[in-house]
């Protein structure tokens, strides 16, 4: 992302949101997958990927989200 890296990115959306983060990446290291993933990634996927791979980690990110109670948030919570 030549404006604003990834990580950045994945820590601003994660200070308001609790949705599924896919990060896919060029940045293959094994560093580089550790931090992505401790700041708020769900996944990490590196370049070049199988794009039925990544049909299939988007799917059980959803599934996840939705099965889990993903959809409710602190702002989101109704009292009974």
């Amino acid at each position: 992302m030549p404006e604003m890296e990834g990580i950045i990115i994945s820590m601003k959306i994660r200070e308001e949101n609790n949705i599924p983060l896919i990060m896919l990446s060029a940045k293959s290291e094994d560093s580089d997958k550790i931090i992505g993933l401790n700041l708020g990634a769900d996944d990490y996927i590196t370049k070049p990927f199988n794009p039925l791979e990544l049909i299939a980690r988007v799917k059980s990110q959803l599934r996840r989200y939705t099965t889990f109670g993903g959809l409710e948030t602190k702002s989101h919570v109704h009292p009974m």
